[in-house]
């Protein structure tokens, strides 16, 4: 099963507009400290400052941005000392989730998902967005899985906020991230508790490491 087959879904012109603003922001077309004015972020993608605010207010959400004085925006930076709060909580969080996925019968969209992971094979073939897409789409499914939408959505959450740091910023990620998920799936199929806890434990930490390495070279 491809990965638009795995994520396609109708969006609306403030989804889209969310889209593709977040990937300017991942891609570093819009800047840590840059400031967003609406008008001219609707004049460059081509819609009304009505989704572009609707967008706006979700990355706020997301802790992608952050409001300064009156309407004003600004790309938001995190200190390496916040990227270690944030992976911690993931840590915890993602830790728990594993587990408890495991425990779950309903495991045909995970086979899915790994037959897709299991076929990427070259990071520079990969459209970032398609990267982030099954990355999410695995980690969701995850949380889903754990039966608590609650622990869902917190993950989502604190995700976000590290998004900024994919693949094509930590390029020597991209195989043993592949490599890590791919054992964390493994676990969960295979209804073992406690590997796919510690799985998600190895890969929650070797992210915190890779991306402060990339940090304390900037």
């Amino acid at each position: 099963m491809t990965i638009s087959k795995l994520i396609s879904k109708p969006v609306t012109v403030g989804q889209s507009t969310y889209i593709i603003l977040k990937q300017m922001i991942i891609d570093g077309e819009l800047k840590a400290g840059a400031t967003l004015q609406e008008t001219q972020l609707a004049k460059k993608i081509g819609v009304s400052r009505t989704p572009v605010r609707e967008a706006l207010g979700q990355l706020v959400h997301d802790g992608f941005i952050v409001r300064g004085e009156g309407v004003t925006s600004f790309v938001k930076t995190l200190t390496v000392s916040e990227f270690v709060e944030i992976l911690h909580i993931r840590r915890l969080l993602e830790v728990e989730t594993a587990g408890l996925a495991a425990i779950n019968n309903d495991q045909q969209n995970l086979i899915d998902i790994r037959k897709t992971i299991a076929a990427l094979s070259d990071a520079d073939k990969i459209k970032s967005h398609e990267h982030f897409a099954i990355d999410d789409l695995l980690h969701e499914t995850i949380g889903t899985m754990a039966g608590s939408n609650c622990l869902t959505e917190l993950i989502i959450s604190q995700r976000n906020k590290t998004r900024v740091f994919d693949h094509q910023l930590l390029p020597n990620r991209f195989e043993p991230g592949k490599e890590e998920h791919l054992i964390i799936i493994d676990a969960i199929l295979a209804h073992d508790v406690a590997a796919a806890r510690t799985a998600m434990r190895t890969h929650i930490e070797n992210v915190q490491k890779g991306i402060i390495s990339h940090l304390m070279r900037l």
